[in-house]
């Protein structure tokens, strides 16, 4: 591997450090964010020795990238990865401690009641599951100062990388 390819320091998740590199494909509009994983294609790339095997999350500074396929190169080693991507969120569950996190909200979004009865516009919120892991009807989600009691799993949320809930919407009340 070429000197100077590795120079972001960051963490495998459970694992420990290790230095990477990053190759992006340029931003066009087809790489829009829908939902919380980010559209477009992501390289990264590693020493021989460093453990990427598939759906282990590596955060890189505020960034975190969920490793799809890793194969061997000359040299070291190159992994496809999605990023998850969100604004700053706190996961309040309802006993414990607030963890941060970041999350995805889709405002208005379609929930079709039962037997296709009925059509509701809620807010469909995505959260990575190794930052906030299960959340449940009752636990809260703030983002952006607004809270989100979440009253439902989505019913196609949860792939083992992604958690989509439900959540109906309140002003948040400041504790100080």
């Amino acid at each position: 591997m070429r000197a100077g390819l590795l120079r972001h320091r960051g963490e495998i998740i459970g694992v420990g450090r290790a230095w990477f590199g990053l190759m992006e494909k340029a931003a066009s509009a087809d790489n829009a964010i829908a939902g919380l994983r980010v559209a477009s294609f992501v390289e990264l790339r590693a020493r021989a020795d460093t453990p990427l095997s598939p759906m282990s999350h590596v955060r890189i500074g505020a960034r975190l990238f969920v490793v799809m396929f890793s194969r061997a190169t000359p040299g070291g080693q190159a992994a496809a990865v999605v990023e998850l991507a969100g604004q700053p969120a706190r996961y309040l569950p309802r006993e414990g401690q607030p963890v941060p996190t970041r999350c995805h909200v889709q405002r208005d979004a379609v929930l079709v009641g039962e037997n296709n009865s009925r059509v509701v516009y809620r807010a469909r919120l995505e959260v990575p599951l190794i930052e906030c892991p299960r959340p449940q009807p009752g636990d809260k989600i703030e983002v952006g100062g607004v809270v989100y009691t979440v009253s439902a799993l989505a019913h196609d949320g949860d792939d083992g990388i992604v958690r989509a809930v439900w959540g109906d919407a309140r002003k948040a009340i400041d504790e100080d």
